[in-house]
């Protein structure tokens, strides 16, 4: 009997987190705007500009035309303008609601949003930027000797799948 009860318990206490009530929208939007995601998206964009800019080689930038430097300088615009258009904040926002909806109970929202409006939650607002922006320097560090290994690596597959004679 004890082990039944203790049984049911135990499956009963597992169940709940399962029909914890979902996040409403308001309380996603508000710890949406609280933790400053739409102004994420500008620091975003600022280092989205430095990979455009690194993605044509500075030798072709120097030794073009002046009509081709113009169609760079175009193709740096438009890139530029596709990005922001596409990854709007009023296109982003209602997936990332959708996705915090499905991720967080009310209550966690609740707690977060607390944090937030707190002087350490303020306090990592402020400062989430400099560290995006140092994290983002940081992988881009690594990421040209991982490009390379990648590489490689797509060679030898490409030497191992060629027909043996």
């Amino acid at each position: 009997m004890k082990q039944t009860l203790f049984a049911l318990l135990f499956i009963s206490g597992l169940s709940l987190p399962l029909f914890a009530e979902p996040a409403s929208e308001a309380s996603i939007r508000e710890f949406l705007s609280l933790s400053g995601q739409a102004k994420s998206l500008d620091g975003i964009f600022d280092m989205m500009d430095g990979v455009i800019d690194r993605s044509i080689p500075a030798d072709l930038a120097q030794k073009s035309t002046p009509e081709q430097k113009a169609a760079i300088e175009r193709f740096k615009a438009r890139s530029t303008e596709i990005l922001k258009e596409e990854m709007s904040w009023a296109k982003l926002e209602p997936m990332f609601a959708e996705i915090y909806q499905g991720v967080f109970s009310q209550e966690e929202m609740d707690g977060l949003i607390a944090f937030h409006k707190s002087a350490v939650g303020q306090a990592y607002i402020k400062k989430m930027p400099a560290l995006t922006k140092k994290s983002l320097e940081v992988m881009q560090k690594v990421m040209p000797a991982m490009m390379q290994k990648m590489q490689q690596l797509g060679k030898e597959l490409g030497e191992e799948l060629k027909p043996k004679p």
